[in-house]
Order: structure tokens, then sequence, then C-alpha cells
């Protein structure tokens, strides 16, 4: 009697351990969209020109709407400390409801908080639509690289993400740069609301080109998400990194943000 021989095939898995439910995880695709990935870039590109347009329309807004530098510096402020009390959630958000829907939600986010914003008179509902326009920033930067991660092949994926590492400046670069050129704060609001328009339809057309579905959803239980947070908090190591980033922030912020409202009016501008 000759026993049968054992698979020896790395390709095959083996069977599933009981009470383990098979979960498909998504392999690479052979070769890289360039064109997807440049729409996924271009999203964040577009995100990030609604950080710094702020900076560019402080002194017009404070002039029609008759507020101090003070509350204005909150137009600017209120992404920060979405970023701060929003990461985790947004992140555990993209892992149940899915990255590239979230990124589309994102974008249309910043469609919606741009055109209510340009078109009040008041501080109070500025900064709710900047609220908004700031949770949509978050969804953006979340979910983007997770689809970056499932549609660039293995051997371009330092790339896409060097490329993607972008995003910040190249937007507030753009910002600063084109915001000027515009005759007022609200066509500015306007105009990057456009920008946010075309950049949820190129996502929606590229869908269409193939651009693969999410993971299937998976519940997150939120208490679970709420201890891991407070873990990580009182871990030596991520509050050390988290205290360099915030403090990276504050200089960036102060730098591409209040410089150039401080030289303008030193300048007369």
């Amino acid at each position: 009697m000759t026993s049968e021989p054992s698979s020896t095939d790395p390709a095959d898995p083996g069977p599933t351990p009981p009470g383990q439910a098979a979960e498909a995880s998504p392999a690479r695709p052979p070769r890289t969209d360039w064109l997807l990935m440049a729409v996924v870039v271009a999203s964040g590109v577009v995100a990030a020109i609604h950080v710094g347009k702020a900076a560019t329309a402080l002194t017009a807004i404070r002039t029609d709407l008759g507020i101090g530098l003070g509350a204005a510096s909150w137009i600017l402020g209120v992404f920060a400390v979405l970023g701060v009390a929003g990461g985790i959630p947004a992140g555990a958000a993209v892992t149940r409801y899915g990255d590239r829907r979230l990124l589309l939600i994102g974008m249309l986010s910043l469609v919606v908080g741009g055109v209510a914003g340009a078109q009040t008179s008041r501080l109070s509902t500025l900064l709710a639509t900047r609220v908004i326009e700031g949770g949509g920033f978050l969804l953006v930067v979340v979910a983007a690289p997770a689809v970056l991660e499932r549609t660039t092949a293995s051997r371009d994926r330092d790339l896409a993400f060097s490329i993607w590492s972008s995003f910040m400046p190249a937007g507030m670069a753009i910002a600063l740069l084109a915001g000027p050129a515009l005759p007022g704060w609200r066509q500015v609001w306007l105009g990057t609301a456009a920008l946010a328009a075309g950049a949820a339809a190129l996502q929606l057309a590229t869908a269409r080109r193939g651009l693969p579905a999410a993971v299937p959803s998976r519940p997150v239980d939120w208490r679970s998400t709420a201890w891991d947070a407070a873990a990580t908090i009182q871990s030596g190591g991520p509050l050390l990194a988290a205290l360099a980033f915030a403090t990276y922030t504050l200089q960036f912020f102060a730098v591409t943000s209040f410089l150039p409202v401080l030289l303008g009016q030193r300048m007369n501008a």
C-alpha cells in the first residue's frame, strides 16, 4: 500500500483553520495603471489646495467679515484640529466602508464645503463649512494611500508612494501662487470646489476603467479601537513621534499660512 504524497505546492494555502473565515487578500496587479495613480495623487493635491487657499484669502476674509486675526486663525487651524482628533476614526471608517468609497466621499465633502462657504457672510457658518472641508481632506489623505497600495505593482510601489508624498507641498504651492490671481476669496472657494468636483468625476471615470473594489468590509469594534488608541498614546515611542509631528505642523502652518498674511500687512499689500 502506498500513501498519497502530500502537496508541496507553495501556492496552495491549505485548509482553512476551523472557526476562521476565509478572507481574501487582494493581490497586487501585475502592472501599474499610471492613469489611476495620477488621479489618486491629483485628488490629494486638490485636497491640499483646500488647506492652502485660506492663507491667500485670509486678509480678504478679515476685511469682508470684519474679524480679527485671532478669530480668522481658526479658518486655518480647523484642519489641524480635525487631523489630531479624527485620524484614528477616519482610518477605522476606511477599513469598514472601503477606501475607494471614502476617497470619493472626501472629494464630495470638499465640494459641498467650498460651495457653502462661498455663500456665507458669518464667521460661524464659514467655520462650519471648513469643518466639512476638513473632514473631506482627512478622508482623502487616509483613503488615497490605501487605494495606491492596492493598485500599484510591487516593483512600482516605492515610486508611487514617493510621488504621493509630494501632494501636500504641491497643493500648498499651487494655492499660494494661484489664489491671488482670483478677484476675491469667494471666487477662490468656488474655484477650489470646482477642482474637487473635477477630481471626483475623474475618480468615477477611472473606476469604470477597472479600479478594483476594496476588500470586503469588516465590522469595526469602536470600543476596541478606542482602547488601542489609548494604549498607543500611552506608549513612549508613538507619543514621541506624535509630538515631533505636532511640532513640525505648528512650524509648517506658521510659515505657510500666517507668514504671507503678516508680510502683506507689513508691506501694506
